[in-house]
């Protein structure tokens, strides 16, 4: 059983330190009392229906997440992109003192275009507004404001700030990650550093949960479609 286990991480890549997770030993505490006839879910139904399971129960979660906030401050993060011909963005919130971040929205800005309007700056700071208007304390509680370094995702970050002074704003790491490590590619010496440097960030890209949720939440919307 050992060597079956230690396969499945070693041929999927998984980290050693996952092992060591609950919801490993969960798992692996599930399996024990499922008995023979059990067979795993396949990729489809982990993307269709299991993901609805898990999500109600994150969604059950997400009040004493709410609530934690009041005491140890929150930091809102917004992602925005365009995936499959339509301008979408995620709002996440992620506390210090719970692991898992807490999903707020995603946000399809579809219909606002259609209307003549457009996914800009001030659209993306309306939004992100209104979802910390809905927060406990109508957001008071949310200190730190972060999306990547895009100048309209820039200005919007200003435009958040003018209307909540209290959220202070930065770039997200792993996207200044990303632009520091093409200016770096200009420099000839270093191409196999910067081989090594693109793999260490898109493992950080692969191991991050909220990351990961801003990818779920995206891949819900486009149900069938590869991301």
């Amino acid at each position: 059983i050992d060597e079956a286990v230690a396969k499945f991480f070693y041929g999927c890549d998984i980290p050693f330190a996952v092992s060591d997770s609950v919801l490993f030993r969960r798992m692996v505490s599930a399996l024990r009392l499922a008995g023979s006839q059990y067979l795993p879910p396949h990729r489809k139904r982990l993307s269709a229906d299991m993901l609805d399971v898990v999500e109600n129960g994150i969604s059950a979660q997400k009040l004493p997440a709410l609530e934690a906030m009041k005491t140890v401050g929150a930091t809102g993060v917004m992602d925005g992109a365009t995936v499959h011909g339509e301008p979408i963005a995620n709002v996440v919130l992620k506390m210090a003192t719970i692991r898992k971040p807490v999903h707020l929205k995603l946000i399809n800005a579809k219909k606002h275009i259609a209307e003549g309007g457009s996914k800009d700056a001030d659209y993306m700071a309306e939004s992100f507004v209104e979802e910390v208007g809905k927060l406990p304390d109508g957001g008071v509680h949310l200190v730190l404001m972060l999306n990547d370094t895009a100048s309209d995702e820039m200005l919007a970050q200003k435009e958040v700030q003018e209307v909540c002074p209290w959220i202070s704003r930065g770039p997200c790491g792993t996207h200044v990650m990303s632009l520091i490590l093409k200016l770096i590619a200009a420099i000839d010496e270093i191409e196999t550093w910067l081989q090594e440097g693109n793999e260490i960030t898109e493992w950080c890209r692969g191991h991050h949960a909220t990351i990961a949720l801003l990818d779920k939440h995206v891949a819900l919307h486009f149900p069938g479609k590869k991301i």
